[in-house]
Order: structure tokens, then C-alpha cells, then sequence
């Protein structure tokens, strides 16, 4: 039985108990733009690529009510593709530009699931207009885009989820509830496989035609404008390879799977309103930028990044503890002593489809969910930071009340932590 379903019978069997009336709650009525709870909650998506189709799970909870991208194509495509599990896609207000419909749709909640570059403006713009969203991962490009995200959810009261599904697979949150109960003792050290840093973007010397019904200078957003290259657009193994548009988002980048790791390893640490105090790269003249580095916590626990070419977890840790060894990857926990791991349950399943409907739920009750935006800040500033060591190659302090690095000022003005933005597509103020 889940939390949820718990909750629920206790407070039916409260309902039937009482011999007085009592006050529904106004959030579980449909008012003032709250979805009622016999209500489909009214979505809009801003990005139609592959990851959205595998995140729409639930169609009789949601109402598809408007759909954003860019690139003309995509929009037929995506509502075709839907339109069987929920008729009403072929109703949907259709834009190309999220400005347009964040002020003229209302909606309950929006999906952002455009590439990395283009998703903390159009998230602050709907929290301000009193809008929940659910951002793909890594939810922000540089660190002052996520100061802004968690200065915006709470100000304007909104439901925030990020995509690190792990937090919703039963076998991790078992896994992590045994760490947390001493299962391997006190952990003095985590190991993480070697995760890829962004490149530096350069434009081909000779481009494909740009595609028809492709607006480039929207795709572009706060990047600098160059000439429109269509290699760039689709997956993050396109686009997700380059310092303009992620943080090292390829599959195998910093702010790819190493965005879900740092997520596991601040989740089974118990340290998800901690940062690392030092870090430092382990190697100074490393010819493909692939130099493994060390966290280090105000505790001494050390985070240590793998040397290229030793494998590891894609999705999590290797943790040291005094009384053993644990690793967890994405519905996967392995220990040292084994029986430690043996003693799952064998019902857990592997889908990851409850980490949707957590959020889903969230916009009903009003509550938290299980990857807040404050989770996402500090697990994606451990991707920055990554990428920061390898780049400033000497030991950094970092002082986690500021958020910024001691006496250190081309760390703190690193493009991992704060960049200029092109005109037009200024943050707006929170």
C-alpha cells in the first residue's frame, strides 16, 4: 500500500467516525485554479521530443490543453502519436513560442521538456503565472538559474517536480531506506563512474539546409545566435554534447546519467540539503578533459569520481561503509555482505511511471514532491561542480550558506555557475 492510500483510509475512517460535519479543504474542491479531485488536471507541454512521450503515463488524470514547440514538425507528430490514449490532443492549442502560450493558456500544470538550455526561463515564467511544472533533469543550465527556481517555487507556492525518477522506483527507495538504517555502517566514501564534460560549440564549416518550419532563433534561446545547424537538433547526444546548450547532458555526460547519480548519491547519503565544502581535480593536464576529481563534505564523507575507463553505477554509487560495501544503480542493489541485499522484497517492481503521478498528486494536494526543487539545486550543483574542477584545476572551498566559492572569483564566475544571456531572453525577476 502506498503513503498515499494509507493517508486516504485514515482520513475515510475519520470521515465515518466523526458525528459532526466537517470543512472540505479548498484545494481538493476545483477552485481557483486548483484541479478537484474527480477533475483531469489541465496540462500544457512546452518541447515534443522523445522524452515527453515516455513520460505521459497517466491520460485519464491529465487534460492535454496546449502543446509548444519550435520546430513546426514535431507538434503533427507528437499529437498524432497521442491523440490515441487521449482524443483531446487533436483539440489542443498548438504554439511556437512558450511565452505566447504560458499567457494565454490556463493551465494547471506544464511539462518542460525542451533541451537544457531553454528550460529555467519558460519554468519561472510559469510559476509566476501560478502554474506547477514538472522539468525534465538537469532543471537548470547554471547555478544562478537554480537560485532563481528555488527563490520562484516558493514564492509564488507552486508543485515542482524534476525528472530524477529514481526517487520513485521501489527497489532505490528500499535500497536507500537500508543505508539510511545503518545496514553498512558509517560511509566514509562513495565512488562514481567518470562522467563526460561539455565541449565548446563551434559552428561546422559546411550546414545542412536549416529544416522547414524551424524557428532557430527560438531554439537558440539564451545561447549566442550562430548559424542554424540542424545536427544539433533531436537527442542529447546532439545538442546535449556542447557547453552552450547543457553541462555534459550526453547520455554518458556530468548532467546526463551523472545528474541522476549525484541525485542517488545525495539521496543514500541523507545529505540532500548539504553541498561538498572542497573539491578538487585529481589530475592537472588530463588531454580529454576526463580528469577524476574528489567532493569532499563538511563531515569528511568523500565523493570520488573514477578514473576513465573503470566502470561503475551509470545511475548511482559504490558506497563505503564501516560495516560493508552497498551499490545502487537505477532498480538495482548489490552489498557486500550479500544478504543485506538479499532481503529485498521480491514485489518491488522496476517502473518508473509513479514519479509522474507522485507530481500528479502533488498538484491535487498541494504537497511537496518527492524531487523538490531544492534536491534538484543542490544534486545539479554537484554536476557544476564537476565540470568546475576539471576546468579550475586547483582545490576549491565553497561555502554552502552563500552558495559561493571561498575568495575565488573566476570559480564563482565560471559558466557552470552564472553566464550572460542574449537579449530577448532575459530571466525574468523573482
Amino acid at each position: 500500500m502506498s503513503r498515499n492510500q494509507s493517508n486516504r483510509r485514515r482520513f475515510l475512517k475519520t470521515v465515518a467516525a466523526a458525528s459532526v460535519p466537517f470543512i472540505i479543504p479548498r484545494h481538493v474542491l476545483a477552485q481557483d485554479g486548483n484541479p478537484g479531485a474527480n477533475d483531469r488536471i489541465k496540462i500544457g507541454i512546452i518541447g515534443l521530443g522523445l522524452r515527453i512521450r515516455q513520460l505521459l503515463n497517466w491520460p485519464k488524470e491529465m487534460y492535454l490543453q496546449a502543446v509548444c514547440d519550435c520546430n513546426a514538425p514535431q507538434i503533427p507528430s507528437f499529437l498524432n502519436w497521442y491523440k490515441q490514449a487521449a482524443p483531446e490532443a487533436e483539440k489542443a492549442a498548438q504554439y511556437a513560442n512558450y511565452c505566447q502560450m504560458l499567457e494565454e493558456e490556463k493551465l494547471d500544470g506544464v511539462f518542460v521538456t525542451t533541451p537544457t538550455h531553454v528550460r529555467a526561463r519558460p519554468a519561472l515564467i510559469a510559476l509566476a503565472a501560478g502554474i506547477d511544472v514538472y522539468a525534465e533533469k538537469p532543471f537548470a543550465l547554471t547555478v544562478q538559474e537554480g537560485q532563481l527556481l528555488v527563490k520562484a517555487v516558493r514564492k509564488y507556492k507552486r508543485v515542482f517536480q524534476v525528472g530524477t525518477q529514481a526517487r520513485s522506483l521501489p527497489i532505490n527507495c528500499w535500497a536507500v531506506e537500508q543505508i539510511h538504517n545503518g545496514a553498512i555502517g558509517t560511509i566514509s566514501k562513495v565512488e562514481i563512474p567518470n562522467f563526460l564534460s561539455p565541449r565548446d560549440y563551434k559552428t561546422p564549416e559546411t550546414l545542412k539546409p536549416p529544416p522547414a518550419g524551424l524557428d532557430w532563433d527560438l531554439w537558440t534561446d539564451q545561447a549566442p545566435l550562430r548559424p542554424c545547424d540542424p545536427d544539433l537538433l533531436g537527442s542529447t547526444e546532439a545538442w546535449g554534447l556542447y557547453r552552450d546548450f547543457d553541462g555534459g547532458g550526453s547520455t554518458w555526460g556530468m548532467t546526463g546519467f551523472g545528474a541522476h547519480a549525484f541525485d542517488q548519491v545525495q539521496w543514500a547519503l541523507n545529505k540532500d540539503k548539504e553541498l561538498p565544502v572542497e573539491l578538487c581535480t585529481r589530475e592537472t593536464n588530463n588531454p580529454r578533459n576526463r580528469s577524476p576529481f574528489y567532493m569532499k563534505y563538511a563531515d569528511g564523507t568523500t565523493v570520488i569520481m573514477r578514473a576513465e575507463g573503470v566502470g561503475g553505477p551509470a545511475f548511482g554509487g559504490i558506497f563505503f561503509g564501516s560495516k560493508g560495501k552497498a551499490e545502487i544503480n537505477r532498480n538495482q542493489f548489490r552489498t557486500n555482505p550479500a544478504e543485506i541485499a538479499a532481503a529485498m522484497p521480491e514485489d518491488l517492481g522496476p517502473s518508473e511511471s509513479g514519479h509522474v503521478k507522485n507530481w500528479l498528486d502533488c498538484v491535487r494536494s498541494r504537497k511537496d514532491p518527492i524531487a523538490t526543487v531544492e534536491i534538484a539545486h543542490y544534486h545539479t550543483m554537484l554536476c557544476h561542480f564537476g565540470v568546475i574542477a576539471r576546468e579550475i584545476k586547483r582545490k576549491l572551498k565553497f561555502d554552502a550558506a552563500s552558495e559561493r566559492f571561498v575568495d575565488d572569483e573566476e570559480a564563482n564566475n565560471h559558466p557552470s555557475m552564472i553566464r550572460p544571456r542574449r537579449a530577448g531572453y532575459e530571466l525574468p525577476n523573482v
